[in-house]
């Protein structure tokens, strides 16, 4: 029998009919399997739940694999709190349908986070693929750990990178539909809570993380999402004055930045 870690995967699901064999595959193909896969789905219109439905009687003597269907459309934070507050293992790894892990991904990341209990988050570097990516084998090159300030100036959490403790009583905040996985990791922190980041790529994203249509009015979303949060962090007495001034402007020109980056980039594909 295959040996298996204490970790819930969840896996936010919405018309991935093209992606979710993909994302499966990978947790199934890993090297140390988690005991129980939770997969929600956020009403598909597709054919999403019957892939996932005939998946789950191949591999049921492999890997344990739960889809929950929600009676109505309410966005991924809404889905992965429910496959949270579904989940029984000790750790929580998110994983999106649209993206797949390296083989090695759960034993490298599980082992760090059994070594240090005093971790309660982790996250991992990750490579944006349009093709079936080179697998080799991995190791966990080194690590950071990430203070609340660092936090504060970078989000280093990819969603599909990280794995947190199940016992974390914050969740993801549903009445946000831009930053609200940066949110949480803020909250995270900004409670006392400890984090680290492992420095070697176990995740593939298969689009860029932004300006995938260019300059699309959801990269400007996100900027306010990502201003939303951190007004939330001042009014609530987690930063002062200067802090909150300071990563304004530290916002605003990373946006800045992202646009230049996203213009030049759409110019040399004109070219």
């Amino acid at each position: 029998m295959a040996k298996t870690a204490n970790v819930s995967v969840v896996i936010p699901c919405y018309n991935a009919e093209k992606t979710i064999l993909r994302a499966l595959d990978s947790i199934v193909d890993q090297t140390l399997l988690p005991k129980e896969v939770i997969i929600v789905d956020d009403k598909s219109i597709d054919n999403s739940c019957d892939i996932i439905k005939n998946y789950i009687k191949e591999q049921e003597k492999r890997v344990s694999i739960k889809l929950i269907e929600l009676d109505k459309n309410a966005g991924p934070a809404k889905a992965r709190n429910v496959g949270w507050d579904n989940a029984k293992e000790d750790y929580i790894a998110f994983l999106d349908a649209d993206d797949s892990w390296h083989p090695q991904k759960i034993a490298l990341q599980y082992s760090y986070m059994e070594d240090h209990p005093d971790i309660a988050m982790s996250g991992h570097l990750y490579k944006i693929v349009h093709n079936r990516p080179t697998l080799c084998k991995k190791r966990v090159e080194k690590v950071e750990r990430i203070s609340k300030r660092k936090l504060l100036v970078r989000n280093r959490f990819s969603t599909p990178t990280v794995m947190l403790k199940r016992i974390i009583p914050f969740r993801f905040r549903e009445n946000k539909k831009y930053s609200e996985d940066y949110r949480l990791w803020l909250e995270i922190l900004f409670a006392e809570y400890k984090a680290s980041f492992l420095y070697s790529n176990l995740c593939f994203l298969y689009k860029n993380t932004y300006g995938v249509s260019g300059l699309s009015s959801s990269m400007m979303n996100m900027w306010y999402g990502e201003l939303d949060n951190y007004k939330f962090l001042y009014t609530n007495n987690d930063i002062n004055l200067l802090e909150y001034i300071f990563v304004l402007l530290l916002s605003f020109f990373k946006f800045l930045k992202r646009q230049i980056f996203i213009v030049f980039r759409n110019f040399g594909r004109k070219s």
